[in-house]
């Protein structure tokens, strides 16, 4: 099963692609930043900072492929997609940076050649929640180790891998860190941010199908952001809200978008975990979590057929979510 920005094929370089048109996008919006919007001292302080980028840029062709490793970093795209926020966090996007690219760069744990552990959050919007059922994304490693974080993680990677390879291979490029957000054996939390592609905040749960199915949820939400920033995806209304099958709150279609687009893989991942017999898919209530999921995706699909109004490109990616969840519904 293959579909657009769903569940990548072979080789799959689509969301890579999507990063660096988005990078190079983030660039921009540095160098054309409207310091008029920032604090006097903050606008001061950036002022020369734009200039020197964008001459490097113009002038030194030669300077251009150090300019794109240094917006690959999470932290430096998520600053530069900030910029266009409310003064108080575009104040602190800025100067956190020109931090970053002074060379101050965040400490972190390393899990995989492309993945680290935060230390440090440095994602200005990291004080926004849009959740009811949540209280911010505050950083926190609560009772266990830096180390035990990794091996969980390290864990729901590995299953990721037996069940979906393409999809685990794709993580490269949706999964650049994660920041911890406390240990919970109950209700598992994870949240990702529009601005912070490649980022996501994550709770330590002990359950290893619930880490995988989070890290899956929330680097789907990294591949159709990427896509909100380069193409619209839905003409609703941004103020329609209607029922989510996944949320206690009403919610605006592309919310419902994001989490059909977040479940239909986490649906095959169930399906590929049953069909090599892992040792997850024998687990008590796994069954369950997958009838569960497939009933939840049949909804959401159902309420953007009834509701949403897809752009060309937003009706291949749901064209990809309702033929994958008519293939995963007739092999369960």
């Amino acid at each position: 099963m293959i579909g657009f920005l769903v569940l990548p094929g072979p080789d799959d370089a689509t969301a890579r692609t999507l990063f660096e048109r988005v990078r190079t996008l983030a660039f921009k919006r540095v160098v054309a930043c409207d310091r008029a919007r920032l604090s006097p001292a903050v606008a001061e302080a950036l002022a020369p900072r734009q200039a020197a980028l964008y001459q490097r840029a113009t002038r030194d062709p030669g300077a251009r492929a150090a300019l794109a490793a240094i917006f690959t970093d999470v932290d430096v795209v998520a600053c530069a997609l900030s910029l266009d926020a409310p003064t108080p966090i575009a104040d602190l996007a800025a100067r956190t940076l020109l931090e970053l690219l002074a060379g101050q760069r965040r400490p972190g744990h390393a899990i995989a050649p492309t993945l680290d552990l935060a230390s440090v959050d440095r994602n200005p919007l990291r004080s926004i929640e849009d959740h009811p059922a949540k209280d911010g994304n505050a950083l926190d490693f609560g009772t266990e180790s830096p180390a035990a974080w990794a091996a969980s993680i390290t864990r729901a990677l590995a299953a990721i891998a037996a069940a979906l390879p393409d999809l685990h291979a794709e993580l490269a490029t949706t999964l650049r860190r994660i920041v911890p957000v406390g240990v919970d054996p109950e209700q598992h939390r994870s949240c990702s941010y529009r601005e912070a592609p490649g980022l996501v905040y994550l709770s330590l749960h002990p359950g290893n199908l619930t880490m995988a199915e989070a890290i899956i949820h929330e680097t789907q939400h990294t591949k159709l952001n990427l896509l909100s920033w380069l193409d619209p995806i839905l003409d609703n209304p941004a103020d329609q809200r209607v029922v989510s099958p996944v949320r206690p709150d009403l919610r605006p279609l592309f919310g419902v978008l994001l989490a059909a687009h977040a479940f239909v893989p986490v649906a095959a991942l169930h399906h590929a975990l049953a069909a090599i017999d892992h040792p997850i898919a024998r687990e008590a209530g796994f069954v369950a979590r997958r009838a569960a999921v497939l009933a939840s995706n049949a909804a959401a699909l159902a309420t953007l057929r009834a509701h949403a109004r897809p752009t060309p490109t937003g009706s291949r990616v749901v064209a990809a979510l309702d033929s994958t969840h008519a293939a995963l519904a007739e092999l369960a």
